[in-house]
């Protein structure tokens, strides 16, 4: 995702691939509606924390932070109202990816909803 290269990054994913995001729900299934969310993504910065996979290389995890900032086009099929147009914010995100030949087969993205939900902010729950 950081190299901003769409084309490169849709053939790290099988066909029949499929991204779901867990907080949420949505589920992305095909290689189509996996470029369309990647392609939505490359305007977006990330900064990577971490990564690792297992010994057969069957799955990857891949931390990261995902800096973002809402504008006028900022789509949310979520059940509360978008943050103010011109909010920024850091939200973690971890993905589980599996894997089988070197393709990503499935993405499971999990993300801190209430920071979502919140504009950004995460009260101190002390």
């Amino acid at each position: 995702m950081a190299s901003g290269d769409i084309e490169s990054i849709v053939n790290l994913f099988a066909i029949d691939s499929e991204w779901v995001l867990i907080p949420t729900g949505e589920m992305y299934a095909g290689k189509d509606k996996i470029t369309e969310i990647i392609a939505g993504s490359m305007k977006m910065d990330f900064q990577f924390i971490d990564s690792f996979y297992n010994i057969d290389g069957t799955k990857l995890c891949i931390e990261f932070l995902h800096n973002m900032i809402v504008n006028d086009n900022w789509k949310t099929r979520f059940p509360f109202e978008k943050p103010v147009p011109g909010t920024k914010f850091q939200l973690k995100v971890v993905w589980i990816c599996d894997t089988i030949h070197g393709k990503i087969v499935k993405i499971n993205e999990y993300f801190d909803m209430f920071t979502l939900m919140n504009g950004g902010t995460r009260p101190n729950p002390f």
